[in-house]
């Protein structure tokens, strides 16, 4: 420093720090006014509203605009001014949305599952920043969304289909786990554990074990004829069978099968784990029994697809010719049914119709195709 003031000279070092100390000041106050800002006001008039019926408990029921929550309150607004309404005082709320049930039926005839779940979502959106006020109208709703990404996940992941797609199937998948967590933050609804299990379900779909795993712990054993209970023991299934515990996984997943409320997105899987896991320890009798079941009861699904071409391949390769042991059920029963003659009668009649859609599938896509053209020749 005595150097730099002999070389420059006293004055030249103190303009220096006056020409610096404006930058050194706008830095500094530039920052604390970024560590002080505060939110930009919004009028009551401008917020984004959402009407919605709430009753209270002293049993009134009102139809109000809803402008905003905190932790404690729900605000409103009255007039031109916000009032607030005590979360604990409230016992239900009926949100008013365009969502139309119509609407929806016809996208998911299509198999535009993925746009029906959206089209759900964009309805619900305004009200979701309220979904922790209690018994509100939005899980059912909500959780339909989740299971129709859930139909489009296996649709897409389906090797069989004409709609096979890993990464759109993927992309379900994290769209059907964002909607269940959202679910979870209605700590209020009865479905918390199912949407958690459903979580777990979409984690382990796209290889997040450790996620479904953690999901999976925090979820307790359901009692017999919960609504989680199927989804649960199926889960437990599972992730055995990736583990290699065969036997064990069976034993889950007979349990989802027997005891669940046939759940139409629990119970197929169920069986075709259940025939999985007979055929992996060489039982390839029960497994023939379930793949025939599956593919007659579900024919046109996932599963169905995949126990129909199992139950060719054992068929195909005779790993039933041999007599199997009568057990007791037949002796009980007195069932002398041919299986072997009643699968191979199902497969050559299934292959048959399969062949007459496919035709005609191709029949009106080509319909469809020409019509396009036909538009694009008129348009030009």
């Amino acid at each position: 420093m005595t150097a730099f003031l002999r070389k420059f000279g006293l004055a030249y070092a103190l303009a220096m720090v006056v020409a610096t100390a404006p930058a050194w000041n706008a830095s500094a106050q530039t920052a604390k006014k970024k560590t002080t800002a505060k939110k930009k006001y919004i009028p009551p008039s401008k917020r984004k509203k959402q009407t919605a019926y709430i009753t209270k408990t002293d049993k009134t029921r009102k139809y109000l605009k809803l402008v905003g929550i905190t932790d404690k309150d729900v605000e409103y607004l009255k007039g031109l001014r916000v009032e607030k309404i005590p979360i604990q005082e409230i016992v239900s709320v009926e949100f008013v949305t365009p969502y139309n049930q119509y609407e929806i039926m016809v996208l998911e005839r299509k198999r535009q599952y993925s746009e029906a779940a959206a089209k759900i979502l964009t309805c619900l959106s305004p009200a979701l920043k309220y979904i922790k006020l209690p018994e509100n109208n939005l899980m059912d709703p909500l959780s339909e969304a989740g299971y129709l990404y859930l139909s489009g996940a296996s649709m897409h992941s389906d090797k069989k289909g004409h709609d096979y797609d890993m990464k759109k199937a993927r992309r379900e998948y994290a769209n059907a786990y964002g909607v269940f967590k959202k679910i979870t933050e209605a700590e209020w609804y009865y479905g918390v554990e199912l949407a958690k299990l459903n979580m777990a379900y979409c984690a382990l779909q796209i290889n997040k074990r450790e996620i479904a795993d953690k999901l999976f712990e925090s979820v307790e054993e359901p009692a017999m004829g919960d609504a989680a209970h199927g989804l649960y023991w199926l889960m437990d299934a599972l992730m055995k069978f990736k583990d290699g515990k065969k036997s064990e996984a069976l034993d889950s997943a007979i349990k989802t099968v027997v005891f669940d409320t046939k759940d139409v997105h629990i119970f197929p899987e169920a069986l075709l784990l259940t025939a999985y896991c007979y055929e992996d320890t060489l039982d390839y009798y029960r497994a023939r029994d379930v793949y025939f079941e599956v593919a007659r009861l579900f024919h046109d699904t996932p599963e169905g697809r995949i126990a129909f071409a199992s139950l060719q391949f054992i068929r195909e390769k005779k790993l039933t010719d041999e007599p199997e042991d009568v057990g007791i059920e037949k002796v009980f029963f007195n069932s002398n049914e041919d299986v072997n003659e009643t699968a191979d009668k199902y497969i050559v009649k299934a292959l048959e119709e399969d062949k007459i859609k496919e035709e005609r599938r191709k029949r009106i896509e080509a319909e469809r195709k020409r019509r396009e053209e036909e538009k694009k020749k008129k348009s030009r």
